[in-house]
């Protein structure tokens, strides 16, 4: 009982951190930066994939609901957002995460968790390039070809994801080992 209501708490904290990383902002163009997208990554190297997506899920579900938790607001109009591909996508890749570092635990390494973590968050801006280009050229008939779409919507945002996988798998290493040490375990 404890330890799922551990758990439960943790997911919430997960939650409220991804909400809290959409107001951790750096000007940029096309759009601010946030730490939004770090905690999918870091969730997923913590939970279970199910678990994972769950902390994401709340957190849509808080943001489509109207709190105004989403980096410019909130509602269920924000699914017409150009950038509400990035956060649907951050279920599945909070999950993808957690399925990929829990494949191999013996392996779980920097270098190995940071590959993860890298490509799991290439595969976010994907997703979210794909929404970006649905919107732009059929919804706001928008001038934008495929190329564009990925250059504004993904390529230019790879140093930050690149940043967020280092830092992600930085943290996942030292509270692990932390973990270890006050639970008694080897390592």
């Amino acid at each position: 009982m404890r330890s799922r209501t551990r758990q439960l708490a943790f997911m919430g904290l997960f939650t409220a951190l991804t909400a809290l990383g959409s107001f951790m902002r750096i000007p940029f163009f096309p759009v601010p930066l946030t730490l939004q997208s770090f905690f999918p990554l870091l969730a997923g190297c913590f939970f279970s994939p199910m678990a994972a997506a769950a902390t994401q899920i709340a957190y849509l579900c808080l943001g489509l609901a109207g709190l105004p938790v989403f980096n410019q607001g909130g509602g269920i109009m924000y699914v017409l957002h150009p950038t509400f591909g990035y956060l649907l996508a951050m279920p599945v890749t909070a999950a993808l995460v957690s399925f990929w570092v829990r494949r191999d635990p013996r392996q779980a390494g920097f270098g190995r968790i940071f590959r993860i973590t890298f490509s799991c968050g290439l595969f976010l801006l994907l997703i979210g390039s794909l929404w970006l280009y649905v919107i732009f050229s059929w919804v706001s008939d928008a001038e934008m070809t495929p190329m564009k779409t990925i250059w504004l919507g993904m390529i230019i945002f790879i140093p930050a994801e690149l940043l967020k996988a280092i830092a992600a798998s930085f943290l996942t290493i030292k509270i692990q080992h932390r973990i270890k040490i006050q639970t008694g375990g080897a390592g």
